[in-house]
This record gives structure tokens, sequence and C-alpha cells, in this order.
């Protein structure tokens, strides 16, 4: 019976000590926060309006065409979507010609010559 309070006291000895260890330490400074994850990092970012994306794809189009000397675009079904002024026409056979033919955004097959697939998004240079 004694060596069990003997051992419950030297135990409760040590936690005590170790709990005014961990308050006596000093404390690190608010800015050493844990850095957040990706999920927590696209929350906080404010959004952005149609106008400045727009604008941040320009200037990045602008800057790799001036750096490697190419020039990119942006093509595919949806960019043509998203600039036509009546998305209809882009499968009316009878549409005016500014909107393009469908061959401009067919994917072919270079050893057949055969359309493989319908390209939705794509970048030419």
């Amino acid at each position: 019976m004694k060596k069990a309070l003997l051992a419950s006291l030297l135990i409760a000895l040590a936690l005590l000590s170790a709990a005014a260890q961990s308050t006596t330490a000093p404390s690190d400074p608010p800015s050493q926060l844990p850095a957040p994850n990706q999920a927590d990092l696209l929350t906080t970012l404010p959004p952005l309006s149609q106008q400045k994306l727009e604008a941040l794809v320009r200037f990045q189009i602008a800057t790799a065409s001036r750096v490697l000397g190419v020039d990119f675009t942006v093509d595919g079904v949806l960019p043509r979507i998203r600039r036509a002024q009546h998305p209809l026409h882009l499968i009316n056979p009878f549409a005016p010609s500014e909107y393009g033919y469908g061959q401009d955004v067919a994917s072919f097959n270079p050893r057949t010559g055969q359309a493989e697939g319908i390209v939705l998004w794509g970048i030419k240079f």
C-alpha cells in the first residue's frame, strides 16, 4: 500500500513539474503561425472580376510571346462560344463565315487524315 501511494505521489509530482515547465516556457511569437494549407489559401483569395481575369490572361500570353518570341492564341470550341455574339451560329450550317468552319476546331489524325475529335480548349503557337 505504501509503495502504491509513493508511486502515485511521484507521478503526480512529475505531472505538476511538467505542467509548470510548459506554462513558464516562452511562447512562440504570433508571427510564427503554421502555414495554411492550399485549400485555406483558395478561400482567402479575393474573387477576380471577369475583366481582371481576362487582363491577367492577356498579360501572361503577351509576356510569354515576348520572352519566347512565339505568338500564342487560345482557340477551341469553348473560347469561340465565349467570344461569339450568337453562340448558336457555331452549329448553324448557314451562319456567316466569320464564325469559322468546323475544320478549325477538329482534331485530325496525322497518319490517316481523318477527324478524330473536337478541340474544346487549345493553345496554338
